[in-house]
Formats: structure tokens, sequence, C-alpha cells
């Protein structure tokens, strides 16, 4: 339950953060042009009818908000795709988990935007392990991790549900941690041909 009312609360919070970012600048021009134009409407006719049409606009806004709310509840990422995935290491007899997480924008778009980045697993127990970015590897708008190595005390892969959530800080150092992405990965029990 503790899960399903983070992601609520993760989504409807990136949901508006959409709507600002995709919508907020047209619906301001616009709303400033349709004002002008009520204005002079009003003005010229004597009819206070033209005002109506201010309605639209917080309708479009809770429209949109509704489609992006949507889709992130339903898992979607306008900025990353992450891949998490149980990886059996041969003649050890343990797993790994495979972290990553993709930029879905042009590489380019990253050159010269600084932000402190972190790795959170919560294992199984409930216990969560943090990577900073001292230890996640980025490479060409991807960043890698390997869960357990380099999780500060973290216990080896065992089965069960651990949920992955990459966090950013932006300015760096600010100390406002947002989330980027998150999600949980089914570890399976060990393949006993590989034991």
């Amino acid at each position: 339950m503790k899960w399903l009312w983070s992601q609520i609360r993760t989504s409807a919070r990136l949901a508006a953060d959409d709507t600002v970012e995709v919508q907020g600048a047209r619906v301001m021009t616009g709303l400033q042009v349709n004002a002008i134009a009520l204005v002079i409407a009003a003005w010229a006719t004597h009819k206070v009818g033209a005002y109506w049409t201010v309605v639209a606009y917080p309708v479009l806004m809770a429209a949109t908000y509704a489609f992006y709310l949507i889709r992130r509840l339903r898992g979607w990422n306008r900025l990353w795709r992450a891949t998490s995935q149980p990886h059996e290491v041969a003649g050890e007899n343990r797993q790994d988990l495979n972290l990553h997480l993709e930029t879905t924008g042009h590489v380019a778009l990253m050159y010269h935007v600084l932000f402190d980045v972190e790795c959170r697993v919560c294992d199984p127990l409930g216990q969560e392990y943090v990577m900073t970015e001292h230890g996640i590897q980025f490479f060409r708008g991807r960043f890698y991790a390997n869960y357990p190595y380099g999780f500060d005390q973290a216990p080896a892969v065992v089965p069960g549900r651990y949920t992955v959530t990459w966090v950013q800080a932006k300015p760096p150092g600010s100390g406002k941690w947002r989330v980027m992405h998150s999600a949980r990965v089914d570890v399976p029990a060990l393949n006993p041909a590989a034991a």
C-alpha cells in the first residue's frame, strides 16, 4: 500500500510538472492574447458574454493534467526510460541487479545540465540502500549502477520484490531530491542449474 501511495504522489507531482512545462508557455501566451481580445470585444460590443471564453483555459489545463496523470500512473515518463533486471553471475551462485536509466531525449541536451543523481534500492525487507553519483557510471545519456556493488552496506540479492528509484538534485548540492523514475523489479529464486 505504501508503494501505491508513493506512486500516486509522485505521478501527481510529475504530471503537474509535465502540464506546466509542455502547456504552460502556450497557455499563458494564449491567455494574454485572449484577455486583450476580450477587453476589446467587451468594449466594442458592450456585452459581458465574451468573458465566458476565459473558462476554456482552466478546462484545458485540467484536461491536460488528467492526460499526463493517467500516463504517469501507467508508467510513462516523458524524460527517462529505465531498465532493472536480475543477472545471474556465472559460476558464483549469486545474482546482481543491473540498473540503467537513460534519457529519452537527445543526449546532447544533457551536456551542460548539472544535477546530482542517486540510485536508491529498497530490498524485499524494506531496507533502503543508496548509491551516490560517485559510484554511478554515466555514458552517452545513460546512467549505470549494479546492486549490491557500490551501495553502502547492501546485502546480497535475494529473491523478492525490489523498488528502484532514481532521484536528482538540481542545482547540484541543493539537497532537494526529485524522483526521476521509480519502478519495481521481481527477482526470482536462483536457478538450481546455475548453483
